[in-house]
């Protein structure tokens, strides 16, 4: 069992495949169609709930995972908003892949918080390598980690469309002690530049990838000369084709 914006929801129900798990999923209907289909294909159960309940609401896509977990016979809930090995994940991979891809000359890593696991695990070992490193964050407006990271005390919840960013609630994989800076972002400024790497650029990318290059763009533009900005293009734009891609 598992609460998903849809990517995790997709690695987890390729397992269940392999493996032959049951996989059950429960995700917002913010969700975009294409995502809750690939969940669907793989064979992954998925329980719709509401966006608008409350964090630790019973109607709330954690709480609905983690109660089926405990009246389900050998289930197990992954819990990746807690988890420490969602953000070790990243430590011990992705990281050392950016470490040695950039031959550690990279000066800043940009990404935005989710989970936190990509960027808690990311930021954890580029300081480890170098401290200088600025680890640079963003959060969507109408989430709550900005105001916390700025101010030390959550803001209020607003709905906003980017998927797979931001939460209503502080989230313990999150590690604020390794931001040295964050920035919001908009919808429409993700959402802008997802067309944008398609048309210009050839990358065909989902929204939070938008909104990671918006950021690292952002920051690009600040940074003294020479240095090297990273950030990460976590998803594929045909998930999306309902909603960013669409026209209408």
């Amino acid at each position: 069992m598992e609460a998903t914006s849809g990517n995790t929801g997709v690695a987890l129900a390729m397992y269940g495949s392999v493996k032959n798990f049951k996989v059950i999923l429960a995700v917002t209907e913010k969700v975009s169609k294409e995502k809750i289909d690939h969940l669907r294909s793989l064979g992954a159960d998925v329980i719709m709930c509401s966006g608008n309940a409350k964090h630790g609401s019973p109607e709330s896509r954690n709480e609905v995972a983690r109660g089926l977990a405990e009246v389900t016979p050998n289930a197990f809930y992954v819990n990746q908003h807690e988890n420490i090995d969602n953000p070790m994940a990243h430590y011990k991979t992705t990281a050392r892949e950016i470490w040695e891809d950039t031959e550690g000359k990279l000066t800043h890593f940009v990404a935005g918080l989710g989970t936190g696991g990509t960027f808690t695990g990311i930021a954890k070992f580029l300081k480890e390598k170098n401290p200088e490193i600025k680890c640079i964050a963003f959060d969507p407006v109408g989430s709550v980690f900005y105001d916390y990271f700025k101010n030390g005390k959550p803001g209020i919840y607003k709905e906003f469309e980017i998927e797979g960013l931001g939460d209503d609630a502080i989230i313990p994989t999150v590690d604020f002690s390794l931001v040295d800076d964050m920035i919001q972002i908009t919808d429409k400024n993700a959402f802008l530049m997802t067309r944008k790497l398609a048309r210009w650029e050839g990358l065909f990318v989902g929204g939070s990838s938008g909104a990671n290059v918006f950021a690292a763009v952002s920051v690009c533009n600040r940074a003294p000369e020479g240095s090297i900005v990273v950030t990460l293009l976590p998803d594929t734009g045909l998930k999306y084709l309902s909603k960013i891609y669409n026209d209408k």
